[in-house]
Formats: structure tokens, C-alpha cells, sequence
């Protein structure tokens, strides 16, 4: 039987990434919402997603959060015909996921995190994953996240598919996208001055080859390396991952975990383009 009742909007707020006062403010002059870790003491509740029906104050938080680099992933837009109970139990149950014989719990509230499981779900974990929601818009993602069928109340009862269970092959993608994920929104907090001179989509794409092309090295860079690499992959967007040279001086640098060879070859081919271009 499906649920005829209109659709209403909630804000659901990561309070990790989005300051809890500023939630609790809201809570406070009598709006009505939902702690959803509530049960699990104390120190959960400080990270805890925050479920709040759309009122002005949650509305005007959100798009205020949005807006801001920092706390932008932190903040969803849901869409659903159930009550703010039927959708607080629907969002409990998605706080674990699991891969073989291991339990993770999933950042749901975090748009990222959202964004990178949702791209290794089948149609059917999606279903399960959204529930009552009809529509769920997470940043970064441009366009919601939306149901493929009709809201059926038998079905979410009884056949809800959570927690959510992955195979190898999709906890493995799921893995790259997350190490892609960290990858671009470290170089937004280290580098943004470089960073930033990317649109969003750009940016990502550069992290995925940059992945790529780390795995393809088939060695463990230590961070400083990492950092080297990244720098380099943003100065020359993406150009140094197709020359030789680049490789060869980031062997170098693994062989004594040390990023002079990585930085020195930089350097020197900033200085080649210099005088080539003096040239013209």
C-alpha cells in the first residue's frame, strides 16, 4: 500500500562537522528535532547526526552552513510523507554497514561519505539505504539522491535491507573512493591556495587520477611524499602524472623517503617552462 500523505523537508546536520551549539540553539527555542546517537552516551552525542524538521531557523542554518567551506559536507536535505519518528528510526539503522566479517559505521551525515557509498550500492541497497526518504541532496553531489520506486510501507517494513551488507569488490571501491575523497578535501584544508583556483568537479577528477596513478606505483608513500606529490599534481593540473621524469623522481624519493628528488624536479621543470616561455 503506498503512503499518499504529501512529502515535508528536513535538514539533517552532522554535528562533527557543524558546530552542536549552534543546533542546539535551535532545539532550545522549542523546534523540534532528533539527537540520533543520543542512546549511545555522551561523547556519541558530540559527533551525533541531528535530524530537524524545516523550519526557518534549521533552514537558514543550513543554507548558512552550506555556504561555508568548512561546514558545507556537514549538512542534507531530506525529503519524505513519514513523521520525524519513522525517519529518526530509518537513520539509526543506517549507522552500521558491512563488508565480510567486519562492522564499520557509516558517516551517513557526512555528504561525502554519503556520496562515496552511494556510487558502489546495486539499486536495491540504494532502496534500502533511503528508506522513506523520496529525495536526499548531500553536498558535494550536484543533483539528490533519489528513490527508484514508489514509497511502499510493506516493503520498509519488512524487507528494508539494512544494515547494508557489501561485497569484496564493492568495499574495495568503496576504500579508493574514500582514500579520493580524503585526498581532495586535505588539499582544500593544506593547499588552499592552489586548491582552490579548481572547481569542485576538477578537483576530484584530479584526486581520482592522482589515486590511480599512486596505486599503479605499487609503494606506500609516507605523508611528507604524499604531500610532495599532491602539491605537484596541482601545479601542473595533473601534467606531471603523465611524464617519466615525475616517476622516476618519486622512486627517488620512496628509496629514501625523502621529497628534495620529488621537489628538485619541480623546481626544474617550473624553470624550463619559465625560460621556454622567455623565448617567444
Amino acid at each position: 500500500m503506498n503512503d499518499a500523505r504529501a512529502a515535508a523537508g528536513f535538514v539533517l546536520f552532522d554535528s562533527a562537522l557543524v558546530p552542536s551549539e549552534r543546533i542546539e540553539s535551535i532545539i532550545n527555542d522549542g523546534y523540534p528535532g532528533r539527537c540520533l546517537y543520543g542512546d549511545l552516551g555522551e561523547e556519541a552525542k558530540r559527533v551525533s547526526p541531528w535530524l530537524l524538521p524545516l523550519s526557518p531557523p534549521a533552514e537558514e542554518l543550513g543554507r548558512e552552513m552550506r555556504e561555508s567551506g568548512t561546514h558545507a559536507y556537514g549538512v542534507s536535505f531530506l525529503l519524505t510523507p513519514v513523521p520525524i519518528d519513522v525517519l529518526s528510526l530509518h537513520l539509526q539503522r543506517l549507522r552500521k554497514v558491512f563488508a565480510g566479517q567486519k562492522r564499520y559505521y557509516l558517516r551517513y551525515a557526512d555528504g561525502r561519505a554519503f556520496s562515496d557509498l552511494w556510487g558502489v550500492l546495486d539499486q536495491g541497497q540504494r532502496t534500502a539505504m533511503l528508506g522513506p526518504v523520496e529525495a536526499w541532496k548531500a553536498h558535494p553531489s550536484r543533483e539528490p539522491f533519489q528513490r527508484g520506486t514508489k514509497w511502499d510501507t510493506e516493503l520498509f517494513s519488512h524487507e528494508d535491507g539494512l544494515p547494508l551488507r557489501l561485497s569484496t569488490q564493492q568495499f574495495s571501491v568503496l576504500s579508493h573512493a574514500q582514500l579520493d575523497t580524503q585526498r581532495w578535501s586535505t588539499w582544500l584544508k593544506a593547499q588552499p591556495a592552489l586548491a582552490t583556483g579548481y572547481a569542485l568537479e576538477e578537483l576530484q577528477d584530479l584526486s581520482r587520477r592522482t589515486g590511480a596513478w599512486l596505486r599503479a606505483q605499487r609503494d606506500v608513500l609516507s605523508p611528507h611524499l604524499v604531500h610532495a606529490v599532491g602539491v605537484a599534481v596541482l601545479r601542473s593540473g595533473g601534467g606531471v602524472l603523465d611524464q617519466a621524469g615525475f616517476a622516476s623522481a618519486v622512486r627517488q624519493g620512496i628509496e629514501n623517503d625523502d621529497r628534495k628528488p620529488i621537489d628538485a624536479w619541480l623546481l626544474e621543470g617550473r624553470a624550463s617552462d619559465h625560460a621556454a616561455g622567455s623565448h617567444v
